[in-house]
């Protein structure tokens, strides 16, 4: 017998069974800051401040709303919504019903919403625009206020997502409320937020900024919500609230460097979801030389896997950083050997907020998970130090004359041309080559300029052959760019490109 076992116990727990307080949820962020803080603004929203204890307050109405409405702890509710307080409210409650919600874009309209709905067989679906069952409005009027009496298993599901699907169909991933909670407190850590931090958040709250809105809530820091992504607004929007830390992936940033603002309020730069070219970064270093960057790998699978931090950048700019947090990543060959230091290959990640399970009817692929790592898919490489570097998605690797092209190192190039807001290299298919080195540029640059620089910078193969000119180049919600369109809608030869 153990000197514990043979001493009295005075339980804590007098049931024997872990109460719900002692769950690692995500609504146990909520209720801690409420209780902490309960006055600090929450959210600022369209000349609206919501302390705290409201915000609590809004996501218990939420929770008792959907369950009066009929919708048990388990099921699976989509959430289609705008950006509003009430919105971040709702999908609080939900998760503090033990409803298990499939955050979805507003986007989506049509069979791609009702796919994703039917995949995983949702209960209902929350909508703003009259296309679900309720709207937020509906839920919020049935709650009544305090906590649901609800035990919620932090081992149940808290969402199902799906991946990005810019390569195919998307894939369904179930990760647990524990999971999530331990995305959001690693990351917030990891980037060092405090409660003096307010954090502009600019993309679908119910759906890819859900975590940059968690992070906040975390440390019981203020998030100040705009209705979407307004490339003109996001530098007055952070001079109007003295906004300290922003989230954007690199293309938010490419569309937004020239317009006017000061932004000297900002502190922290935050960025994931595609490779954030040195060429961009030291554009946006130059602009705001008083905030620093935080770039990051992360994935729907993986939660967030590394951080580079500020103070690698001048040594390792083009790197993703260190492993996060309770994190470990392996590069692996085809046949699942770890690779050495600066021998590329796929990228496999084990931690602590990785999904539990993909779900649906898209499987994943059968070298997906090796020995508890996971890859979403991704090719890349450690250096010496223990630094990833992303190099490209194994569906973007071009193959022209038998050589490998990865378009990242084609992009930085083209993006540190002046007359270039953002561009995509893509393969496309050709008889004599394979592929042909496509970029799909958003600007006015001369191509033969483009082509010049590139012979200078870059080896003969990898220079683009074909050069087209968009408007803008299309983004999915998270805002990487859909290669998969651009080949589709460029799958034939064009005339304005170079030989």
């Amino acid at each position: 017998m153990s000197f514990i076992e043979s001493k009295p116990r005075w339980d804590v727990d007098h049931d024997g069974s872990p109460p719900s307080w002692r769950a690692s949820t995500i609504s146990n962020h909520l209720v801690a800051s409420a209780a902490r803080t309960p006055n600090r603004t929450a959210i600022t929203y369209d000349g609206r401040t919501i302390p705290y204890a409201e915000l609590d307050e809004m996501a218990s109405r939420a929770a008792n709303g959907m369950l009066a409405l009929g919708v048990r702890p388990g099921d699976v509710v989509g959430l289609r919504a705008h950006n509003r307080p009430e919105t971040l409210a709702c999908f609080y409650g939900l998760a503090r019903a033990g409803i298990t919600i499939l955050p979805l874009s507003p986007r989506l309209v049509g069979d791609e919403l009702t796919w994703q709905l039917r995949d995983i067989e949702a209960a209902k679906l929350i909508d703003d625009d009259g296309l679900g069952d309720y709207s937020v409005a509906d839920v919020m009027a049935k709650g009544t206020a305090g906590h649901p009496d609800i035990a919620v298993d932090e081992n149940a599901y808290v969402w199902v997502r799906f991946t990005s699907g810019t390569t195919g169909r998307p894939k369904a991933v179930a990760t647990t409320q524990k999971a999530a909670a331990n995305l959001f407190e690693s990351f917030a850590l990891g980037i060092g937020q405090s409660p003096s931090d307010k954090v502009l958040v600019i993309a679908p709250v119910a759906h890819a900024a859900i975590a940059t809105a968690a992070n906040a809530i975390v440390v019981g820091g203020s998030i100040v919500l705009e209705p979407g992504f307004d490339p003109d607004r996001v530098w007055p929007a952070c001079d109007e609230h003295g906004v300290t830390l922003v989230f954007m992936v690199p293309t938010m940033f490419a569309l937004t460097l020239d317009k006017p603002g000061d932004g000297s309020s900002i502190r922290t730069f935050l960025s994931m979801a595609s490779i954030f070219s040195p060429a961009l970064k030291r554009r946006v270093q130059a602009r705001f030389p008083q905030a620093g960057i935080f770039d990051c790998y992360a994935g729907t699978e993986l939660g967030a896997a590394t951080i580079l931090r500020p103070e690698d950048i001048p040594a390792k700019p083009s790197s993703v950083g260190l492993p996060a947090f309770g994190c470990r990543i392996r590069i692996l060959d085809d046949d699942g050997h770890q690779l050495p230091a600066g021998e590329i290959g796929s990228i496999y990640v084990q931690g602590p907020a990785m999904c539990a399970a993909f779900v649906g009817s898209v499987p994943p692929s059968p070298t997906t998970i090796r020995d508890g790592f996971l890859t979403p898919g991704d090719l890349g490489y450690l250096d010496d130090d223990g630094f990833l570097f992303l190099v490209d998605r194994r569906t973007d690797l071009i193959v022209s004359g038998g050589y490998n092209v990865y378009p990242s190192e084609v992009e930085d190039v083209l993006i540190s041309h002046p007359g270039v807001v953002s561009v995509a290299v893509i393969g496309i298919p050709d008889d004599t080559w394979g592929q042909v080195v496509t970029a799909v540029v958003q600007g006015t640059p001369d191509p033969a300029e483009l082509d010049q620089l590139c012979r200078e910078r870059l080896a003969g193969y990898k220079v683009p052959r074909r050069y087209e000119f968009v408007d803008a180049l299309p983004l999915n919600p998270s805002g990487k760019v859909l290669k998969r369109q651009l080949r589709e809608t460029f799958a034939t030869p064009n005339e304005g490109g170079l030989p």
